[in-house]
């Protein structure tokens, strides 16, 4: 029998937000297909999941932006999702990128109390990490539920999830393909997508985003950049943090070296810039083959960048001579480095502002796409900014206030005698001792109580070997200071500055760290300005547009085909796709709005329904095989409520009910029933030719034929003899009568 099989899209479908989560269903399993949020983070966005988030039993994750797994730590800390949750190994590194990048971001911004980074720990800790093409089978309540991650071709480590439901008969088997966010098409580092492995599936759920668009592979992105950078401005490229940020920054650094510029710096920033591609160099067997080749044989990783610096702060953008390239996060301009920049940069007319990903409508760089011509913006601007002034003296006092209460405190309680070491130890009264006591020159000491600064002991950190300790402390000569030119290599650089990741050129330690003690506030401003820079847009998002997705739905000729993550008219266009030019039957395609349950199951004679517990009870059951099955006789009643309707099965009353027809279950094969005549001492000699089971009865010389015509189907043939119901009754042994 097949199963239930249900689909809820909670957010993303029919709609222009790019937030994606839904919920599978397979009978009584409930699987969370992505948990997404907007980089604003608003709880309007995740409401549909607050409900639902205590009834989800495991949850899969397609990609490692904000957009697919966003509202994860917010699940984990204030839901209470507590659950597994699986993903690949870029998508779990990148996707805590992701959320670092934009937790930090945020918090420039505004006060933001939804999760922090703790939280983000706690909930990517529960990831369980998987390989593509490696089959992973729940248990449990899920048992019999097999999920596979297949390459999606977007972003590192984007996947394309199977979850299959095996049950006794393979026919009836269920295969749910998630495949939102793909790409068809090889790029510099990533492979095109697995789907196209994946042939004739029951349900194919899809993402209908960039089905509108017409995408023009070869369009050169750098070439409006390089003219941008010749006359003299500056280029901004709005990019997310750990996903298509990776591709673009290959790409301008192949094209820098190609071309052998070098007076045109390119630098990447956001808050976790070095870690992010960090990760990248450790994760080449996740990248196209052409990457992996490369490094195989000639060791060349493409992320120790020739060009392109890794940037964590605005004043080390900034410390680069202009002209300059900037890819900043985030796409949407909404908070991040690229409303910075674009603040910054927006009137002069000689800047280029390059849109390379899709964006949402409502934000900023939704605006600039349709941009002609100056437009004049006002916008409410909010930062964090350091006291100053009045304010930092103020602070600085308080502060003052409290080391001094707490040096007093700490002194009053180190001059107190302890009570039970004086009665146990006194003290001899001497008056000699006590006049030398008062004459050694330390009475005045003794006598007042000075204020002592606080000291705070560096803490130790230990590993499993001992203490940790640093290689810095103990080299000898090797320090820039004490090195001289004549020492250095030919390859060495002869400008020795350490740098940390958020350090600044130019700053010591100790004003970095004054710099960092400094506390901040939340300020608003009015923005107004007059936009004249350029606004360039070009398609890098790595996705499928309209033709290559009418291709890839007939090459995969899926049974069903759901359709989510799209707008309306993106959404009707894959609609019309699927039926008119793919020729689908419009049963078998869906397209629900958001938390609208639409039922897939392949079987539709398939019902759940409650036993009433008088019907149960009433019940006699039989075994068979494994099993055990009972006929059931009753009628039934349906019970609504606010967020659900329950059918229920319940006896009928006393007198109404004649009785039912015999029902045989089971089966016989006629091999089977041969061995089974010859070791009953009926007397019967069976034999079988051309399909026909020939009985001749050895005391009565009566002849009997039986012939399979279907499962459950015989035609038994003999004169009406005892020798006819002796067979008769041999055959109902091998079946449950009910």
């Amino acid at each position: 029998m097949a199963s239930i099989v249900r689909f809820t899209p909670l957010y993303g479908a029919k709609s222009s937000v790019l937030a994606l989560s839904g919920v599978l269903e397979l009978d009584n399993y409930k699987i969370l297909l992505d948990c997404g949020w907007d980089v604003r983070f608003n709880l309007d966005t995740v409401e549909p999941l607050r409900a639902i988030a205590p009834q989800i039993d495991a949850v899969l994750l397609s990609h490692p932006d904000v957009m697919h797994l966003g509202a994860l730590p917010y699940a984990v800390g204030k839901l209470g999702l507590n659950v597994p949750v699986f993903a690949t190994l870029p998508v779990w590194r990148m996707g805590q990128m992701f959320m670092y990048d934009a937790v930090l971001a945020k918090k420039e911004q505004e006060d933001f109390n939804e999760f922090d980074l703790d939280d983000v720990d706690n909930a990517f800790e529960r990831i369980t990490q998987l390989k593509f093409q490696q089959p992973f089978a729940l248990t449990g309540k899920g048992d019999g539920i097999v999920i596979t991650p297949y390459s999606a071709g977007h972003m590192l480590g984007g996947t394309v999830w199977k979850v299959k439901k095996e049950t006794e008969e393979m026919k009836d088997t269920e295969e749910v393909i998630y495949a939102v966010d793909v790409n068809h098409r090889k790029e510099r580092h990533l492979n095109p997508s697995a789907l196209l492995s994946i042939s004739r599936p029951s349900h194919l759920i899809l993402g209908a985003s960039q089905s509108l668009t017409r995408i023009t592979p070869k369009l050169d992105l750098t070439g409006p950049a390089i003219q941008a950078l010749e006359r003299g401005g500056n280029v901004l490229v709005p990019v997310d943090t750990a996903g298509r940020v990776v591709e673009v920054a290959l790409l301008f650094d192949d094209v820098w070296s190609q071309k052998k510029i070098t007076q045109y710096p390119v630098a990447i920033l956001d808050f976790v810039a070095f870690n992010t591609f960090d990760f990248a160099q450790s994760m080449i067997e996740w990248m196209s083959d052409s990457v992996s080749s490369r490094f195989d044989l000639l060791r060349e990783n493409p992320f120790q960048f020739k060009h392109v610096h890794l940037c964590h702060t605005k004043a080390e953008v900034d410390a680069l001579p202009s002209p300059k390239v900037v890819l900043a996060s985030f796409p949407t301009m909404e908070i991040g480095f690229s409303l910075e920049y674009f603040l910054e940069w927006a009137e002069d007319p000689k800047n280029l502002v390059l849109l390379v990903d899709r964006v949402e409508k409502g934000t900023l760089a939704h605006e600039l796409k349709s941009l002609q011509g100056p437009m004049r913006l006002v916008r409410t601007r909010k930062k964090r900014v350091p006291l100053e002034g009045a304010e930092l003296r103020e602070w600085r006092e308080a502060q003052r206030q409290k080391e001094l209460e707490a040096a007093r405190n700490q002194e009053g309680t180190a001059s107190q005698p302890d009570a039970m070491d004086t009665e146990a130890n006194p003290q001899p009264m001497d008056s000699e001792a006590s006049q030398d006591e008062e004459d050694d020159g330390f009475d005045s000491l003794k006598k007042q109580n000075f204020v002592m600064f606080p000291y705070q002991e560096t803490e130790r950190k230990w590993d499993d070997y001992g203490e940790i300790v640093d290689p810095e402390q103990f080299r000898k000569g090797e320090d820039a200071a004490e090195l001289d030119e004549d020492d250095m290599g030919e390859d060495e650089p002869k400008d020795l500055t350490i740098r940390t990741n958020f350090a600044m050129e130019g700053v010591t330690d100790s004003e970095e760290e004054e710099r960092r003690k400094i506390p901040k506030k939340y300020v608003e401003e009015q923005v107004d300005i007059v936009v004249r820079c350029e606004t360039v847009t070009r398609d890098f998002s790595g996705l499928c547009d309209g033709i290559s997705l009418k291709e890839l739905i007939s090459a995969v000729a899926p049974r069903r085909l759901i359709i989510v993550h799209g707008t309306e008219e993106e959404t009707r266009a894959v609609v019309d796709m699927g039926i008119n030019g793919l020729g689908l039957s419009p049963d078998s395609v869906f397209a629900p709005s958001k938390k609208e349950t639409v039922d897939v199951t392949s079987d539709t004679s398939v019902y759940r329904l409650k036993l009433a517990d008088s019907l149960f009870n009433s019940l006699r059951f039989r075994k068979i095989a494994d099993g055990e099955v009972a006929f059931v006789h009753g009628r039934i009643r349906i019970e609504e409520s606010e967020d659900r309707e329950d059918v229920i099965l319940e006896s009928v009353p006393e007198g109404s009910s004649s009785g039912h027809p015999t029902v045989f279950v089971g089966d016989a094969r006629l091999p089977i029933l041969k061995q089974s005549l010859r070791q009953s001492d009926s007397g019967f000699k069976p034999e079988i030719a051309a399909g026909v089971l020939y009985t001749e009865n050895q005391d009565s010389g009566a002849v009997v034929t039986i012939k399979k015509q279907g499962v459950g189907d015989f035609d038994l043939q003999a004169n009406l003899s005892e020798d006819y119901f002796a067979f008769r009754d041999h055959l109902y042994t091998h079946f449950v009568t009910l």
